[in-house]
């Protein structure tokens, strides 16, 4: 799938701290009940995170 844009305020988090992602995609192929993995990584690769859709 590809990214169009993302944005992120504030640009930098610090362990603990909260913030907001916008991620702007093309639409992928869903089809009702099947997941769809969004997965957001820094800079290093190191540090991941994963979030998990089902449409109903």
């Amino acid at each position: 799938m590809k990214v169009l844009s993302v944005a992120m305020k504030p640009m930098r988090l610090a362990p603990g701290e909260q913030g907001l992602v916008v991620v702007e995609a093309e639409t992928p192929p869903w089809a009702t009940r099947q997941t769809f993995h969004v997965v957001l990584s820094d800079t290093s690769g190191e540090h991941r995170f994963s979030i998990h859709l089902m449409k109903q």
